[in-house]
């Protein structure tokens, strides 16, 4: 500001003697004045070679934007597929529930209808077989001894059948014990 109030009051007092003075100073100042251009140029390309980069990464990033939005789409179209299929399965699987349910109920019925009449005719049977074993006690009571006479019979059968090889051993046994008692007299009536 100081530069401008001189060159304005250099303009106006004609100083014959700084005429080299005054060209100086407008030489240092269009100097300036073209340093301080230069660096404005230089500014502005740096700005926009910063704003050539910038709208490439934000087309970049459009890029990338766009592709995320195609991607989810397709996963959403995937899951909503998916998952329409998993709907229909679980219809189908709550439809064969109800109809096995439907089926075990009336097995269920059926089975409680058959424990009815499986103890209508256990009663009566336990009522037919008292009226049929009254009469007959003593004769069902002889059956039953009989019963066990002949299992006690058959069982000690058993026992001599599997006693007669034992009975053969015993009787081998005897024998040589016998022979053996002979020889030792033999030996002591030599002796004496």
């Amino acid at each position: 500001m100081q530069d401008s109030l001189d060159l304005e009051g250099a303009g106006s007092v004609e100083d014959p003697a700084r005429p080299g003075d005054l060209r100086a100073r407008l030489q240092e100042a269009t100097s300036e004045k073209i340093r301080v251009m230069s660096q404005i140029l230089e500014l502005r390309v740096e700005t926009e070679a910063l704003l050539k980069s910038l709208r490439s990464r934000l087309d970049e990033v459009n890029r990338e934007l766009e592709s995320c939005r195609r991607g989810h789409q397709m996963h959403a179209h995937q899951l909503e597929t998916r998952i329409g299929e998993l709907d229909a399965q679980l219809s189908a699987a709550q439809a064969r529930s109800a109809e096995l349910d439907a089926q075990l109920s009336a097995v269920q019925a059926r089975s409680a209808e058959l424990d009815a009449r499986l103890s209508a005719a256990q009663a009566r049977s336990a009522e037919l077989e008292a009226q049929l074993s009254a009469p007959e006690a003593p004769s069902a009571e002889l059956e039953a001894q009989l019963s066990a006479s002949e299992a006690r019979s058959a069982e000690l059968q058993s026992a001599i059948e599997g006693l007669g090889p034992k009975i053969n051993g015993l009787q081998e046994a005897s024998s040589r014990l016998d022979e053996l008692c002979s020889r030792i007299g033999s030996y002591r009536s030599v002796d004496s």
